[in-house]
């Protein structure tokens, strides 16, 4: 499937770019965002 807003399919794009869209890498930096927010 080609992502909304890109001219390539899902898996033309590079590891970084998939990353940025990726869910699982979204969830990551909010529980890194927090962990750092809540470290003691």
């Amino acid at each position: 499937f080609i992502p909304g807003g890109y001219e390539q399919t899902f898996g033309e794009l590079g590891a970084e770019t998939k990353n940025e869209l990726s869910h699982r890498a979204k969830a990551l930096a909010k529980m890194v965002k927090w962990l750092n927010s809540t470290a003691m």
